[in-house]
């Protein structure tokens, strides 16, 4: 009896040590990686408009609506793709989808906060979240463009045009007639989507349709606390390799 008792306790614990051993979770042995830009993401709006180029880019700028920055990804999103619509066929459409989940313009944005801090570092501010150079003077109000930009036309009138700086991915706004001798260079630093690029655009576009300047758009928008921006399309890859040694022993028998 004292026998069949041990064995039965013997058999109880083993198999609550087997209940044990196979209940207990397992570390999970897959390894997730991401890649992230040392930039932060900049708002959609802003990545979709490099997509477009001469007029459409124009009219794109045009038709996102005042609250446009201020949207959620998700409004932002949906609002590009109805402006977008409206301009480019659907097969250009996805191809644009394509671009935004790829982050495709993100770097060429990344050099516009480069020529923005070269402005402010002359002494302009984006406090009211636009602001217009004019041969190196700051305009921060849409209604006093015409007159800064006659006296800076007055003063250059005479001088030989030199190179304005200009790089060849911006983005210019030409009238049909073109812009006359001498007109004076007008660098708009805005984000589209806001109320204050409305209305610097809306002087701008009436000045350089004269001919009285040659309009230049400069994507600046405040940077605040920049979300991290997860780079698509990368792989990488992990050489992992099992360093457990077993002991076999190798001699003759």
């Amino acid at each position: 009896a004292t026998m069949l008792r041990t064995a039965a306790v013997g058999l109880a614990l083993l198999s609550l040590l087997s209940g044990i051993v196979h209940g207990a979770p397992r570390a999970a042995k897959n390894v997730q990686v991401s890649v992230e830009a040392p930039w932060g993401a900049a708002p959609l709006v802003l990545e979709a408009s490099e997509f477009f180029s001469g007029d459409h880019f124009w009219r794109f700028a045009a038709s996102i609506p005042a609250n446009g920055l201020a949207m959620s990804d998700k409004d932002q999103y949906d609002a590009v793709l109805s402006a977008a619509g409206a301009l480019v066929s659907k097969p250009q459409v996805d191809i644009l989808k394509y671009a935004l989940a790829l982050r495709n313009f993100s770097p060429r944005l990344q050099a516009y906060t480069q020529l923005w801090a070269h402005a402010e570092a002359s002494g302009c501010s984006l406090a009211g979240s636009a602001v217009a150079v004019v041969e190196g003077k700051c305009v921060t109000d849409p209604s006093a463009l015409k007159d800064t930009v006659a006296t800076c036309a007055a003063a250059k009138s005479g001088e030989a045009s030199g190179a304005d700086g200009v790089l060849d991915f911006e983005h210019v706004f030409t009238g049909t007639g073109g812009s006359k001798p001498g007109a004076v260079t007008v660098l708009l630093y805005a984000a589209i989507g806001t109320p204050t690029f409305l209305s610097f655009h809306a002087e701008l576009t009436q000045l350089a349709s004269a001919g009285e300047v040659k309009y230049v758009l400069r994507h600046a928008w405040p940077l605040g606390a920049a979300k991290s921006m997860p780079i698509q399309g990368y792989g990488v890859e992990l050489a992992i390799k099992n360093m457990e040694y077993k002991a076999v022993d190798d001699r003759k028998r």
